[in-house]
């Protein structure tokens, strides 16, 4: 009967909503290809920092901005950060608002042959978070390529306020627009 139907429709609802506006990262600056690499670095070899080898994370270029979308508040962002071994630059690691405010930074510039950083920051409930890696050698928004300047978020996980822990495979990752 239609009453049936009106209950179930009302008792899966939040479930859809949630699925439907699914975890993802959208890719608005990068130094190098067009999105970020999942499971790999942006170089397609194994996501490796100093000594450690990862299973899941992100490669990423310097002069990068990504926009992490999650479907209800968050409450933390953590993740290993650092060079792709072989690589050398001087690279600060920040998670930002969407509108530039600072959250949390690398203490100091990540550097050659460096074991990784743990960097974790409390969010203030943002539903949107910007990850950026910056060669400082070079302008922020420095248009080309910084050489060797391969960089990698190992293990990233996002909580939600509701307890959900996101980790890397959960997001959905789309390429930069075309300018």
């Amino acid at each position: 009967s239609p009453m049936h139907i009106g209950n179930f429709v009302e008792s899966v609802k939040d479930t859809l909503v949630e699925n439907a506006d699914q975890a993802s990262i959208a890719t608005q600056k990068i130094g190098y290809s067009h999105r970020l690499r999942s499971g790999h670095s942006i170089g397609g070899q194994p996501l490796r920092i100093g000594s450690r080898r990862f299973q899941a994370g992100w490669g990423d270029h310097t002069q990068s901005r990504h926009l992490l979308h999650v479907p209800s508040p968050a409450i933390r962002f953590e993740a290993w950060v650092g060079l792709q071994q072989g690589c050398n630059a001087e690279v600060l690691f920040r998670v930002e608002e969407p509108a530039g405010k600072l959250l949390a930074r690398t203490a100091q510039s990540c550097r050659l042959n460096q074991e990784p950083v743990h960097l974790s920051v409390e969010l203030p409930g943002l539903t949107d978070i910007v990850i950026r890696a910056l060669d400082v050698r070079y302008p922020e928004d420095f248009s080309g390529t910084p050489p060797a300047s391969n960089v990698n978020w190992c293990d990233p996980v996002v909580t939600l306020k509701n307890g959900t822990r996101l980790t890397a495979d959960d997001f959905k990752t789309a390429e930069m627009p075309p300018s």
